[in-house]
């Protein structure tokens, strides 16, 4: 399949019934994550860290600028799906990664977030597929 077949291909379900990944449901991801799944997009949150999942997954809050009945109320009606692995992603059309980019003793940013997301990311990617990184640095 050709580039321009496959990125018509994805402009079409971005516009009919986007899938969204998000890596990272912290300050930055989880608030994105509720964006896309009120705007009707499914949603599907992914985050190493067993406590974040748990809680969102059963509908709570992780930040404090996002209401928990937001986040309930998309987990209820199947909009966000929480995982701490990356294979639900090789079903999202777009994933945007939203991990953490410190900044270490040196003041230069620790990417090593990044690199993990990404390693991790690579094992489920397939043509057609759009990658963004969100990041502070």
């Amino acid at each position: 399949m050709s580039g321009s077949v496959i990125g018509s291909a994805l402009k079409q379900r971005l516009l009919d019934s986007p899938t969204i990944g998000v890596i990272g449901l912290g300050y930055v991801g989880l608030p994105l994550a509720v964006a896309f799944g009120e705007s009707g997009a499914t949603v599907i949150g992914v985050d190493l860290d067993a406590k974040r999942t748990a809680a969102v997954a059963s509908g709570t809050s992780v930040t404090e600028d996002i209401a928990s009945e937001r986040v309930s109320t998309l987990v209820a009606s199947d909009r966000l799906r929480v995982s701490s692995d990356v294979w639900p992603l090789k079903d999202a059309d777009a994933v945007i990664i939203c991990v953490p980019t410190p900044l270490g003793k040196s003041r230069q940013p620790d990417i090593s977030y990044i690199e993990r997301a990404t390693e991790d990311l690579a094992r489920v990617l397939r043509p057609g597929q759009l990658i963004v990184l969100k990041s502070t640095t």
